[in-house]
């Protein structure tokens, strides 16, 4: 069993609070370490001895960012039925019903999009795959909507039958997404000494210069990739490597908390061999 990974909290300024923070992570992130003299991470996990030139870095979680939108998500999309079972109450029932029900999903939408989870990257099936919102029953939806338009409007009803499925079904999805630890590990480097890199078998260079998006894209595991993208901070440059989930957050690879466990061997070494430049204890 891995020991529980322990970090000192307001003694930041003995190494550089600033750029301390940006490897640890800011404490007011995890309410439940306030007033403590540290942060416990039992979940995460130790790397093999290979990994001792990378650290770990912790991402802000996305989950407390989620938790009061969401939550009044189900009040919105439970009021927008009720001008429509109680007709002639509100100025404009249909106006009414439609805007509580687009407030309700984009109480839903929102956070996701401002924590990073809906956009085009590696991990996704296709472009059409907008995970964790549950696009099938939403077309499914969209289509009782179209038929209660042009042909009875008692589909409305199965429409926002659908809707609800589909809005259940996302909050599932979320809070699966949000479980593991966000993070990464970084390595200082160059540009030039990533031009110069070889990847290792099985993964896959898909820019030839340094820049700040996926470098290198790895095995799957599960409905997630390994990547390597680039960093550049007031530091310096790094590579980074996580495990991008299918919802688009990076995910520290080394911890417990994974849905799907990475293979033992799949990161016994580091992915990439490169010429990288020391930690400057003074700056962490």
């Amino acid at each position: 069993m891995n020991e529980p990974t322990q970090y000192p909290v307001g003694r930041w300024d003995v190494v550089g609070r600033l750029n301390q923070q940006w490897l640890e992570g800011d404490p007011s992130w995890w309410p439940k370490s306030k007033g403590s003299l540290i942060i416990e991470h039992d979940h995460e996990t130790k790397p093999p001895d290979s990994w001792s030139s990378w650290r770990r870095q912790r991402l802000r979680p996305p989950g407390p960012a989620m938790l009061v939108p969401i939550a009044w998500t189900a009040f919105f999309l439970a009021a927008a039925s009720f001008p429509l079972i109680f007709p002639g109450r509100t100025s404009d029932d249909q106006l009414i019903a439609s805007a509580l029900f687009g407030i309700g999903w984009t109480l839903t939408i929102a956070p996701l999009a401002f924590t990073g989870a809906i956009g085009n990257h590696p991990a996704r099936k296709s472009v059409f795959d907008i995970y964790p919102i549950d696009a099938k029953s939403i077309l499914i939806g969209l289509i009782f909507f179209a038929a209660h338009v042009f042909i009875n409007t008692l589909f409305g009803w199965l429409a926002y039958l659908f809707f609800w499925i589909a809005w259940v079904r996302t909050v599932v999805a979320i809070s699966e997404a949000v479980e593991p630890s966000c993070g990464r590990w970084l390595l200082p480097v160059t540009a030039e000494a990533y031009a110069a890199s070889m990847v290792a078998e099985g993964w896959q260079k898909k820019e030839r210069r340094f820049g700040t998006d996926c470098l290198v894209v790895g095995p799957e595991v599960g409905d997630s990739k390994i990547i390597i993208e680039g960093v550049r901070h007031h530091t310096g440059t790094y590579l980074a490597v996580s495990l991008l989930g299918r919802s688009g957050y990076r995910y520290d690879p080394f911890q417990t908390r994974l849905h799907n466990p990475i293979p033992a061997n799949m990161l016994h070494e580091p992915p990439i061999e490169i010429a990288n430049l020391k930690w400057e204890n003074d700056d962490f």
